[in-house]
């Protein structure tokens, strides 16, 4: 406990002097020893940590941990021989240990696969060569730092990864990350560190996690993280859950002025490589916090070519690279110097465009990955007589191709739940789809290869298609790789159209957001194309508003609404409105949030479950003060029911560094008719209005109408998706104008007496 206390204090000397007193009082307990050996190997003592666990090896012989940890210890030192011996002892001791099975397989294999070869010495591990000295890099902590660094809540001292690639694909990955911590916020931020892998597959050992802290006399104290976790990655709240876990190290009184430091390897252990021979690397560069050196080296035999892209190194103002040739193997080096952080703007692109990364592959073409993908999946793609059967009950009574096609994605979106089991492989095979449609569940690829099956039943060919969404921002088309792509969706060459079998409330012709203008490879037996998907128009995006407003000289009103909504919107108001029994209610709390103290009447939304027909909805409420008084006997009359505010909605920055991505293009176009109390007329406000610019149009007009009606009519249209920064200011502007439209109002009085 006072070890602990210690510990938790920042106190690393005190700390390792009462845990070695501790194990001295009951040199029975081992659980002791193997801490007291980590804490001292972290102090910067490996012999001594060693002498110590092999003092307590024949001291307790039988001890299967105090062998293992024995075993790990001399690997890391380079004592291989002496290493496996130890673990092959643990294994004896403790046969039923499946993880210990396999990290002394892993370890037996390493020459089998060529892991000592390509190293270019016999015995030579990832870490000891590359595992750079945390305490010379300390030196540099107190360096000036680098722009943007000084405010900064932490910096990246060392990010580094050393990758060996085998001649099976298979790898074997050593980290490194040292994080100097400059404020409380900081520490906050950086006290779990989580190394993810996929147990079966892949084996995980934390050489080294600690934190290095000077104290007030400038002696360097360091601190074991001794708190340590497995974690499931599953998703149960999206539905999808994987084989991979997270080993997670918490450093505990992580404090401003500490660096911290963890060293990890992950090793594939798989007997075969479930992709094939391929191998493929995605990486992040830059972070939210600075970074003062990242570095990568990949380990290749010279036979495998590895295709590469350093992309927006425009963003690094340092950068090296390196090919070189040794002993049988290519390295192949990166590294950069004084990245920045990602600074986060809202409604900014994916980060792969906003910083650089690093995509590394041993594909040459796009048409090598279709090729093998298509090998992947095309006997999950088989048919039986139940699936022919589903395919052609689905489309009785439809004539036309479309209609066809409607029915196939109703069956496929409606009748089956999004629930993903993605284990081994199955992050990128589809489930076989007659199993698909008899469990009535699976994920995206699961859907879309579904969709793909019952449309080919119905003579309608069809192909997959590997999406990188939106999120996760566009990236060069080079090299070819899976490494990039988070989705899956179908492809109708016929029709020119993409069907997302994950969007529950989207009819075919309203393709969700995150797959629109991105990058995909579409992949059938024919071959692999890649390509960008469309970007809906603006008036495929469109609402349409019509108001019969009855005005009382009070200025209450009661409203008859007419509503449409057409594309990209109308999914959300079906999921939204999609219990009938809360229609009501919920549609009386749009009311009464745009205008407090509204009744709502009565709504209709007929239809509201065909995802092919547009949104309607017909409406009645009684609205209190919805024209204002101005002067006697004389009312305001709004243009727009909706709020003079697209500034602060869309372009509340004054300025912008990154493009602004909307969600989509669209239109808007309303017309409300005021019927006004007897006697009354239009005094003022009737002008035309209209604003035309590059990214879309205004027109208001105001027209009398016999009878003592007002009729307005505006059409609104935002033409572009996304605003480039150098045109940010004038988008802004446009909005503005349409704020300042919008605010006008018509004024309605009592005709003066004759």
């Amino acid at each position: 406990q006072l070890s602990r206390r210690a510990r938790a204090r920042g106190e690393g000397g005190e700390a390792l002097a009462k845990l070695r007193e501790a194990a001295d009082l009951r040199p029975d307990l081992s659980t002791l020893e193997l801490e007291l050996a980590r804490a001292t190997e972290g102090a910067g003592e490996p012999e001594a940590a060693r002498a110590r666990l092999e003092a307590v090896a024949a001291r307790l012989p039988d001890d299967a941990g105090v062998q293992t940890s024995l075993g790990k210890l001399l690997r890391r030192s380079g004592r291989r021989a002496d290493a496996l011996a130890r673990l092959h002892a643990a294994t004896t001791l403790r046969p039923q240990d499946p993880e210990l099975r396999r990290y002394v397989e892993a370890f037996e294999q390493e020459k089998a696969t060529g892991g000592e070869a390509l190293a270019g010495q016999a015995g030579e591990d990832l870490a000891r060569r590359y595992a750079a000295d945390a305490r010379a890099l300390l030196t540099t902590a107190a360096d000036p730092p680098a722009t943007g660094e000084a405010s900064a809540d932490a910096a990246v001292l060392l990010d580094r990864r050393a990758v060996r690639v085998h001649v099976n694909g298979l790898s074997q990955t050593f980290a490194q990350r040292l994080v100097l911590v400059r404020t409380q916020h900081g520490a906050e931020d950086n006290k779990s560190f989580y190394v993810r892998y996929t147990p079966g597959e892949q084996e995980v050992e934390i050489r080294q996690a600690r934190i290095y802290r000077r104290g007030p006399n400038g002696a360097l104290d360091v601190i074991e993280a001794t708190d340590r976790d497995d974690q499931d990655l599953s998703e149960p709240w999206y539905g999808l859950y994987y084989d991979n876990r997270a080993e997670v190290v918490r450093f505990e009184g992580l404090r401003a002025g500490d660096v911290l430091e963890v060293q990890y390897v992950v090793d594939d252990v798989s007997a075969r490589n479930q992709m094939a021979d391929y191998f493929g690397d995605f990486q992040m560069i830059a972070e939210s916090i600075p970074k003062r050196r990242w570095d990568y080296t990949l380990i290749a035999p010279a036979s495998r070519p590895i295709y590469s892209n350093l992309a927006n190194a425009p963003n690094v103002p340092r950068l090296e690279r390196s090919t070189t040739d040794r002993d049988g193997a290519r390295v192949y080096a990166f590294a950069v110097r004084d990245v920045a952080s990602i600074e986060p703007e809202p409604a900014m692109p994916g980060l792969a465009e906003a910083a650089p990364y690093l995509h590394v592959s041993t594909y040459a073409s796009w048409a090598d990955v279709g090729a093998w993908y298509w090998r992947l999946v095309e006997e999950q793609l088989a048919s039986d007589d139940e699936l022919r059967k589903a395919a052609h009950d689905a489309v009785r009574g439809a004539k036309t191709d479309v209609e066809r096609v409607r029915a196939i994605h109703d069956l496929v979106v409606k009748d089956t739940r999004y629930v993903g089991l993605e284990f081994g492989i199955h992050g990128y095979k589809p489930y076989k789809v007659t199993q698909i449609l008899e469990r009535r569940f699976g994920d995206c690829k699961d859907k879309a290869s579904l969709m793909l099956a019952l449309l080919r039943e119905v003579g309608i060919p069809s192909e997959l298609v590997l999406v990188r969404t939106r999120r996760g921002g566009r990236v060069a088309p080079e090299p070819a790789s899976l490494a990039i792509f988070d989705h899956a969706i179908t492809y109708v060459p016929k029709l020119d159209l993409y069907l997302d079998g994950t969007a529950e409330f989207s009819g075919t012709s309203e393709l969700p957001t995150q797959d629109q203008g991105v990058l995909v490879l579409r992949v059938s037996a024919a071959g692999a194309h890649l390509v960008e998907t469309p970007v809906l128009a603006a008036e495929t995006n469109k609402v349409a508003r019509g108001w019969r407003v009855a005005l009382a000289a009070t200025g209450d009103a009661r409203v008859e609404e007419d509503l449409e909504i057409h594309g990209a919107a109308a999914p959300d108001w079906r999921a939204h409105y999609q219990t009938p029994g809360e229609r009501a209610e919920r549609y009386g709390r749009v009311w009464e949030a745009r205008s407090p103290g509204t009744r709502l009447v009565s709504v209709e939304m007929p239809d509201l479950e065909d995802r092919d027909a547009p949104v309607k909805i017909h409406a009645v409420a009684d609205v209190p003060r919805l024209a204002v008084p101005v002067g006697e006997g004389a009312l305001a009359l709004p243009l727009a029911v909706r709020e003079a505010d697209f500034v602060r909605t869309y372009a509340r920055l004054s300025t912008r560094r990154e493009d602004l991505v909307l969600d989509y293009p669209w239109t808007h176009e309303e017309e409300i008719t005021y019927a006004l109390p007897a006697g009354w007329a239009v005094r003022s406000g009737a002008t035309p209005r209209e604003i035309v610019t590059p990214f879309g149009r205004l027109h208001v007009a105001v027209e009398v109408i016999d009878g003592g009606r007002v009729r307005v009519k505006s059409s609104l249209a935002v033409t572009r998706g996304r605003i480039a920064a150098a045109d940010y200011a004038a988008f802004r502007a446009f909005l503005g104008e349409i704020d300042a439209v919008f605010a006008g109002r018509v004024i309605v009085g009592a005709e003066a007496k004759k």
